[in-house]
């Protein structure tokens, strides 16, 4: 969702894409946390060290009803609040 690697591992501009597919698939979105990557080949780095990764999943979201773009904008806004939420859980 993010597009990028970010220093904390926080996704802070959701790119739309997957829930795009989602939509024109019409499947559920299943938010996803992976805590620990941003450790695992920080910005700078030419090669990736030995991280533990935390894997957490969230109840899946309903397949948005359509591809307009503000409907497609509050649903991303919405599934990066879910996953921060994971990740604030930590290890």
């Amino acid at each position: 969702m993010q597009g990028t690697r970010t220093i904390d591992g926080k996704i802070t501009d959701p790119k739309l894409g997957a829930i795009l597919i989602a939509a024109k698939a019409q499947v559920p979105i299943l938010p996803a946390c992976l805590w620990g990557t941003h450790a695992l080949l920080p910005k700078g780095a030419t090669r990736p060290k030995a991280t533990p990764v935390t894997v957490r999943f969230a109840q899946p979201l309903p397949p948005p009803p359509n591809t307009d773009r503000e409907e497609l904008t509050a649903i991303a806004l919405a599934c990066k609040d879910i996953i921060n939420q994971l990740h604030d859980l930590g290890r």
